[in-house]
């Protein structure tokens, strides 16, 4: 195990809070001390209404750091989960910590993240209907939430926006470069790759090709090296690494901690999907359509959660950045009166493994949820 100069942090934020626009501001300053790698996407043009997950990279005084761009829409944080080393989650100092941020909080820090900066912003419009008094209670709300859920790191920036936008992101900067360190990566392990986004490749004179792109949890790959694909597919098969690519630059390696591109060959036409597993081939998961699942009830939820999950008889589910449709088989409360515990089938098989963290949405509740094995 090792730590890098690498480091993987992920912006949540509502459209409506100027998330796009604080990456941007963010990577325009850390432009100071180095390249930004970022092609289109710090467009400004076109910034604030991206919806969707983005990757840019750019240098910290100590990291090179990928900075992932996560709209707080359900399948983005699905798939910044399993990237994250630390979380900035932007939230309205009215507001406050909403009840999809509390899901969000919980289901990053289900999958082992435990580094949170809270960025609590007011509306420069707003500046004057509120006092410090109330800013102060803000703050502790919010220290309150975070030390429930458990993180271990927690920094709270407060600020208005957009007049101190350029101070606010100063601060995240200094608070990355200070205050957070990469996840602990086992490079010498076996390769892992949760794979985040799917292109077919035809040209170049390529048959049965594609470009996995997505991010690789353990262990390093090489070209030439063989990998097998599991899960969305009662069938599993072995592909093999043509060339590796990180922000557009071919590579002769990547160690576990990055997101990376890679092309395949020997891909079958629309086999590989966003949400697959690229793994070792000697490497085992159990492949399952019906399982068990034990589920948080919201807090807030104010009726009769047997009667409000089994009176929605189907489910969206997000597992390994992938999007499956299920139905409820039955379901009863768990010994905690805040747990329910429900055996689901799926349309599509998940390869399940270490990480067991599902993020659900039942009618319009976001909900968490965790594996408890085959049925």
């Amino acid at each position: 195990m090792s730590r890098s100069k690498h480091i993987n942090v992920v912006l949540v934020s509502k459209l409506e809070l100027g998330g796009n626009i604080l990456t941007s501001e963010m990577a325009h300053l850390a432009g100071k001390y180095g390249a930004v790698i970022s092609g289109d996407y710090l467009d400004k043009k076109n910034l604030l209404g991206r919806k969707e997950l983005f990757h840019i990279q750019y240098n910290t005084s100590t990291y090179e750091c990928e900075h992932i761009n996560a709209p707080l829409m359900i399948d983005n944080i699905a798939k910044a989960a399993h990237q994250a080393d630390a979380i900035i989650l932007i939230v309205d100092l009215i507001e406050g910590i909403t009840k999809d941020d509390l899901t969000v909080l919980e289901y990053l820090h289900d999958h082992n993240v435990n580094q949170v900066i809270v960025v609590l912003f007011l509306n420069s419009e707003n500046q004057s209907e509120i006092d410090a008094e109330l800013s102060e209670l803000a703050v502790l709300d919010a220290q309150e939430n975070l030390n429930r859920i458990g993180f271990a790191k927690i920094q709270i920036v407060t600020g208005t926006m957009p007049d101190e936008i350029g101070k606010i992101a100063g601060n995240l900067l200094s608070l990355i470069d200070q205050n957070l360190t990469p996840r602990l990566y086992d490079a010498l392990g076996k390769p892992l790759l949760f794979t985040e986004k799917v292109y077919y490749v035809s040209d170049k004179g390529l048959k049965n090709a594609a470009v996995a792109y997505g991010f690789l949890s353990s262990g390093t790959l090489l070209p030439s090296m063989e990998l097998k694909v599991y899960g969305l597919s009662t069938q599993s098969i072995n592909v093999r690494i043509r060339s590796l690519q990180l922000f557009g630059s071919e590579v002769g390696r990547c160690e576990a901690g990055r997101s990376v591109a890679v092309l395949l060959e020997r891909t079958p036409k629309d086999f590989l999907e966003p949400g697959q597993i690229l793994a070792a081939v000697d490497d085992q998961f159990y492949i399952e359509k019906e399982c068990l699942v034990k589920i948080k009830i919201p807090s807030d939820l104010d009726e009769d959660p047997l009667i409000y999950f089994g009176g929605r008889q189907k489910f969206e589910a997000w597992f390994n950045m992938g999007k499956v449709l299920g139905r409820w088989v039955d379901m009863n409360l768990g010994a905690n009166s805040n747990e329910l515990i429900a055996k689901i089938s799926l349309e599509k098989p998940i390869a399940v493994g270490s990480n067991r963290s599902l993020l659900l949405l039942v009618g319009n509740r976001w909900c968490v949820g965790c594996l408890e094995g085959q049925t």
